[in-house]
């Protein structure tokens, strides 16, 4: 028993370390988001998709921040919390596939974010998979900067994130990413489950490099 305490100690303090001083996030419900132009502020959205294989992660979340901001510290300025900045998604909160026009055995999560605007870098992973007891992270903490950027009042599209999970859990060879421009198929899905939203326009600004190379990524 002492010796399964340990472990159990042991592994949870390596799942709660990551990168800085954030804590672990939780996704919000986002099916309300009303987002108009007019509000001074800008929006991402895109896709994380998980193919047809069920997700063996419970859930995970990419971290942005502004351009020229430390990737460590506090709070940054003009933000609530920094929940405001992570992509987050909970197995159970993945979008029906039915969504998918195309394919209907896929499991998806459609994000939206807002932000100020400016320029952005998604620079952070972490997936965590629970295990009843234990549980086990997966995480690259700033080893790689996928650039974008937001204009005042505007969508900007930012591609179909599809998750390649054998080979991020190095169960298989190939990317643990594969960044695409769906943008035609992603907006209808965007339209089904986006009552509110104001999608009429959406710039299509897929993310189509690693600034840092890593080789983590691969983009279509």
């Amino acid at each position: 028993m002492k010796k399964l305490l340990k472990t159990f100690s042991f592994l949870f303090l390596i799942s709660f370390y990551s990168c800085g001083d954030y804590t672990n996030p939780e996704p919000e419900a986002d099916t309300t988001t009303t987002f108009r132009p007019g509000k001074g502020t800008g929006m991402a959205i895109g896709v994380v998709d998980f193919g047809n294989i069920k997700p063996v992660f419970d859930q995970g979340w990419f971290r942005i921040k502004p351009e020229n901001a430390e990737k460590r510290g506090k709070l940054l300025a003009g933000y609530k919390n920094d929940k405001q900045l992570n992509i987050l998604w909970k197995m159970r909160a993945l979008t029906n596939p039915k969504l998918d026009i195309e394919n209907k055995n896929r499991f998806v999560y459609l994000f939206t974010i807002e932000l100020n605007e400016g320029n952005y870098d998604i620079f952070d992973f972490t997936f965590i998979k629970n295990n009843g007891f234990t549980y086990s992270t997966v995480s690259n903490c700033g080893d790689f900067k996928l650039p974008f950027s937001i204009k005042k009042n505007k969508i900007s599209y930012l591609g179909e994130i599809q998750v390649n999970q054998l080979a991020l859990l190095k169960k298989a060879g190939g990317k643990p990413f594969i960044i695409s421009d769906n943008f035609e198929t992603n907006l209808e899905m965007f339209k089904q489950k986006y009552k509110t939203l104001y999608l009429k326009e959406v710039e299509n600004q897929t993310i189509s490099g690693d600034e840092y190379n890593t080789g983590i990524f691969a983009f279509n």
